[in-house]
């Protein structure tokens, strides 16, 4: 998983209020220079862009590369079309989707590295060396699910929003339950 955040929009002429926008717009760039069979359709969440990547590799450095040039693709083209400074945060790999919240929250603490290494930065979450996401793994499934609850609700969406709940308080019900 490839989690992008814009690093800064004071140097631009954008705005803030555009930030989602401009998130945006990085989906699509992803979509057009990312083919559709190497990804699902990106999306953008809580602020970030968010690109689940597919392959078929089974060798660990082999799918690390191709979340590198994918990352690298994106972030090339959103300085280029956009004008915008950019990091990335990779995850590392993962076979089950049920892993896909484990990912998010590793790509987003991948991304914390930018506080020592600056700006402008492609950072794989296995280099950082900050591995708490592993323990805290019921606790970032759960924020995810919140966030979603949330913005089913802002959406206006009772239907999603109803589910999502379910979903969240069963968690929460029966985290500590084998």
């Amino acid at each position: 998983m490839l989690t992008l955040q814009i690093d800064n929009l004071q140097e631009t002429r954008c705005r803030e209020e555009d930030r989602e926008l401009l998130l945006y717009a990085i989906s699509n760039i992803a979509q057009e220079v990312l083919p559709a069979s190497l990804r699902f359709p990106p999306i953008t969440l809580n602020g970030s862009q968010v690109t689940l990547i597919a392959t078929d590799k089974e060798d660990r450095e082999a799918v690390r590369n191709i979340l590198y040039e994918a990352a690298e693709c994106i972030k090339i083209n959103a300085e280029q079309v956009l004008q915008l400074k950019v990091s990335i945060g990779i995850s590392n790999p993962y076979v089950q989707l049920t892993d896909t919240a484990l990912a998010y929250a590793e790509s987003l603490n991948a991304l914390k590295a930018r506080i020592s290494l600056g700006p402008e930065i492609i950072i794989h979450y296995g280099d950082t060396g900050n591995h708490a996401a592993d323990s805290h793994y019921e606790y970032s499934h759960l924020k995810i699910l919140e966030d979603r609850v949330i913005y089913a609700i802002k959406e206006m969406q009772p239907d999603s929003a109803s589910e999502l709940l379910v979903q969240y308080l069963d968690t929460l019900v029966y985290k500590d339950r084998p």
